[in-house]
């Protein structure tokens, strides 16, 4: 899939960063140009802790769901 952890796209780099924290804001600030809200950060940080060696898809599926929100059709 396009939005799978492939060489330097944004998922790659999400599952890169070195704090969960900075993961949400690289996602965030990569796909909407902003940064999260607290509520939108700590969901992602929930979902990526749980994730464990889910991780990769997990990103792929955030990546998926914030192209597909109506935040990225309306303001992109």
């Amino acid at each position: 899939s396009w939005s799978a952890p492939s060489g330097p796209n944004v998922s790659s780099k999400v599952l890169q960063a070195t704090a969960p924290q900075k993961a949400a804001t690289l996602l965030y600030v990569s796909l909407l140009s902003r940064d999260p809200s607290p509520t939108e950060q700590q969901f992602i940080l929930d979902q990526m802790a749980g994730a464990g060696d889910q991780n990769p898809a997990v990103v792929q599926e955030l990546v998926w769901s914030i192209l597909a929100g109506a935040e990225y059709r309306m303001y992109q």
